[in-house]
């Protein structure tokens, strides 16, 4: 038994559970943990620096149905309508697997278009199946020319727009956008308007209250305008701030459902967000992050204008 303890300990191929073996090598590794390091004599030990924090990642947004055109020669039922399905349609090939009309359906304008604006996601389909008849075919036959129809107008339509150099327009008014755009300075503007509009209205309600309190209250009349011009101002900066939080929420939204509505425009529209530069996801992040700069100024405009009022009250 000592002979085969000796042969293991001779051979290169065993070795010692304490030293563990380079991921991408046989031998023994050299290195040990991450957070050790090795010195000479006579030298300090090195620090490894701390690594940056990580930069919030982004919103994970929801899946997109993955439709495919589709041929069903035997009759099937539409999982948005209800209605019969036979002839051409689409399938997700996704977790949901529904299946739809091309366009017009049993009471509604456009299956397919109504299906890309859901989440592909387990549960969603198929749907029950509504009462059709044998009738109902050559209806749903009819519908489904009639959306053929729709489809190739708006790709001749595309395709005009596309050779009339529209969408180079587009393409670099987008473009010159996302050169200029930075976040703190768009948002040192949109201080600057939220400051700018808050003294417009102060003014302007000062002198209109001054004029009508004046002959009534004598020199009391300009306190009066006074206050009531803080609050007016006090009013806006706090409906501003309030839109500034609608359009944080709007635009995590847009992250959200980015995908869900690239999908729409590509097989309803016929028209690719990409070929104008646009990506949802990274428009969306520059406002979100723009906002949250923002906020913070709104805020603190808002309190000043609120304890200026109260100020205002008291001695009123």
């Amino acid at each position: 038994m000592t002979a085969g303890v000796d042969a293991r300990l001779r051979s290169s191929e065993w070795r010692s559970p304490l030293k563990p073996m380079d991921s991408c090598s046989s031998t023994p590794s050299s290195t040990s943990s991450p957070g050790t390091s090795f010195m000479t004599p006579g030298t300090s030990p090195v620090v490894p620096e701390a690594a940056p924090p990580p930069p919030p990642k982004p919103v994970e947004p929801l899946r997109r149905h993955c439709m495919t055109e589709k041929t069903f020669f035997k009759a099937s039922w539409c999982d948005f309508c209800g209605g019969i399905l036979v002839g051409s349609g689409f399938k997700c090939l996704g977790p949901c697997g529904q299946k739809c009309h091309r366009g017009n359906g049993n009471g509604t304008f456009h299956c397919h278009a109504g299906v890309l604006q859901t989440v592909c996601e387990h549960g969603a389909g198929p749907q029950k199946p509504a009462k059709f008849k044998l009738r109902d075919i050559p209806k749903q036959m009819g519908r489904d020319l009639l959306s053929f129809v729709k489809e190739q107008v708006v790709t001749e339509v595309i395709r005009e727009q596309r050779k009339l150099g529209h969408f180079n327009i587009a393409r670099s008014v987008i473009d010159e956008i996302r050169t200029r755009w930075e976040n703190d300075t768009v948002a040192w503007i949109l201080f600057a308007l939220q400051l700018g509009s808050a003294f417009a209205l102060y003014a302007v309600t000062y002198i209109v209250t001054l004029l009508c309190a004046w002959p009534v209250h004598g020199e009391r009349g300009w306190r009066l305008a006074c206050v009531q011009a803080i609050h007016s101002a006090n009013l806006l900066i706090m409906f501003e701030g309030a839109l500034c939080v609608l359009a944080g929420f709007l635009s995590r939204q847009v992250m959200l459902y980015s995908a869900v509505v690239e999908a729409f425009c590509k097989e309803i529209l016929f028209v690719n967000p990409q070929e104008l530069n646009i990506d949802l996801m990274e428009a969306g992040a520059a406002v979100d992050m723009m906002l949250r700069t923002a906020l913070p100024r709104t805020l603190a405009l808002g309190v000043c204008a609120v304890a200026i009022w109260l100020r205002e009250v008291w001695f009123a």
